[in-house]
């Protein structure tokens, strides 16, 4: 009777040792203004949340206004410095997941606002609880340094018919002649659906895009990756 007792209250201790909470705090995050450029902004964040760690996340903001840009309870994120090449968050990517306190995103348009959430966590390995309640901000890239005559660059990528209506869609690329390009493409929910690679050889590139036939009616984020900032498209595929 000891000994069952003794595992009793063993089990009961392990029980709340590893219960789970979400952060009481919420984060915040601001921006270094001295170190913003027409690409990059320096972000800091955490300092007065008291979760186990910060995941941070950038979306793009057009009407300077805030966008759905939260995560997830259990779902663990994949964060890059380079705007576009992390996990996908509702309207946006995450660009940190971690203890730290600060992180330079690159890869960013110039002149362009950005909306910007940092959510404390706490986790056991297995599961993730987040507190969504933090302070987030908009800010902007400074604007580019314009192109000198002679190095004329222009970039295109288009998607038609969009919405697809029944029909094949195109992809059209143009300006990106001898660029090793990364074309994924998202659901709803940020899974990839589609991932290729393509190396235009001149500077037109016009041809139909591979999708999946299983894929559903629906919207999806096409997104093209290769030297400079990706590119992002809402692809609409409809019957």
């Amino acid at each position: 009777m000891k000994h069952l007792f003794c595992l009793l209250l063993l089990l009961a201790h392990l029980g709340v040792a590893q219960s789970l909470t979400v952060p009481t705090q919420g984060g915040e995050v601001g921006v270094e203004d001295d170190s913003t450029t027409a690409t990059s902004l320096h972000l800091v964040f955490g300092a007065n949340g008291n979760g186990q760690g910060r995941v941070v996340a950038v979306a793009l903001a057009p009407r300077n206004k805030p966008v759905p840009l939260s995560p997830t309870d259990g779902q663990f994120y994949t964060a890059s410095p380079v705007f576009g090449r992390g996990s996908v968050m509702e309207a946006g990517f995450v660009v940190y997941a971690g203890t730290g306190h600060a992180v330079t995103v690159t890869g960013l348009q110039p002149n362009t606002r950005y909306y910007v959430t940092s959510c404390e966590y706490n986790t056991d390995g297995k599961e993730t609880l987040y507190n969504t309640y933090g302070i987030s901000l908009i800010t902007g890239t400074l604007p580019a340094t314009p192109l000198a005559v002679n190095e004329p660059t222009t970039q295109l990528v288009q998607v038609y018919p969009n919405p697809s209506a029944g029909h094949s869609v195109q992809l059209l690329l143009q300006g990106f002649a001898g660029e090793k390009l990364e074309l994924r493409l998202f659901d709803a929910v940020g899974r990839v659906v589609l991932a290729q690679q393509l190396a235009p050889v001149g500077s037109r590139y016009d041809a139909p895009l591979a999708l999946p036939g299983t894929l559903a009616a629906g919207c999806y984020i096409l997104r093209i990756a290769g030297s400079g900032a990706p590119t992002q498209k809402r692809l609409v595929i409809s019957e």
